[in-house]
């Protein structure tokens, strides 16, 4: 596997790891009514906790 498509794949797993966060989580993010300090990363690594669990952790 090329290094290219290692990244790529890398990338399209964090993406649909996105499609398991919370719809209140999602909400208040979309809608940017939390602070900016959210990185585009933080969402992906709490998106396997339960969903009563990440609103929270993703938000501080």
């Amino acid at each position: 596997m090329s290094q290219d498509a290692f990244l790529a794949k890398r990338h399209v797993s964090r993406q649909l790891r996105l499609t398991y966060l919370a719809p209140g989580v999602i909400k208040r993010l979309v809608n940017k009514r939390e602070v900016p300090a959210v990185t585009p990363l933080k969402p992906t690594y709490v998106a396997a906790l339960p969903w009563h669990g990440q609103p929270e952790r993703v938000i501080d």
